[in-house]
């Protein structure tokens, strides 16, 4: 299991369709700080963009490799990190943030996505998912062991509620936003 580059958090893996209908693609992501992290050929797949290098490095380890990661650009000129040595993509928090700004067209997720819930490890809908520190829960999950949310935590699900749904923006407005 990924440890996040930025944190040294435990990341969850979670599901989301492969571009074009080729099956799923499982990513990795930060219950805390709501970083993502594709492994290689994660990003075309799931979303359908190419990563060039960049001049610079960055303070951060590949959680695979543990080299140090190298600054990227994802198309439509989003700064990331990318490790030279397995080619796998890092996206801060802020980054998936600007991923989700650049997507003007949206529709919800539909068939094919999908997440493993942390408490009884059931695949489910995005639909149903709810982002707590730990992982994402199913609907039925979260509310059997809920607790207060701070708004941190709050600010962390919307940030990802946000992701869901450019991820299940429509194919034909693919390229970069």
């Amino acid at each position: 299991m990924a440890t996040c580059p930025d944190c040294r958090q435990r990341m969850q893996p979670f599901y989301v369709p492969a571009r074009g209908g080729a099956g799923e693609v499982e990513l990795d992501r930060c219950g805390q700080c709501g970083a993502l992290w594709f492994n290689a050929g994660e990003v075309e797949a799931a979303l359908g963009r190419t990563v060039r290098r960049r001049q610079g490095a960055s303070s951060r380890s590949c959680p695979s490799c543990r080299v140090k990661l190298e600054a990227a650009m994802l198309e439509g000129k989003i700064e990331v990190e990318r490790c030279a040595s397995c080619a796998g993509v890092f996206l801060d928090g802020h980054d998936v943030e600007e991923l989700g700004q650049n997507r003007a067209t949206r529709r919800r997720t539909s068939g094919g996505s999908g997440f493993e819930c942390e408490a009884c490890q059931e695949r489910r809908p995005f639909s149903e998912a709810r982002c707590t520190v730990t992982g994402l829960l199913c609907t039925g999950c979260a509310a059997r062991l809920s607790t207060p949310e701070s708004a941190a935590q709050a600010e962390k699900r919307s940030l990802l509620d946000r992701f869901f749904i450019w991820l299940g923006s429509s194919d034909s407005d693919s390229g970069p936003g």
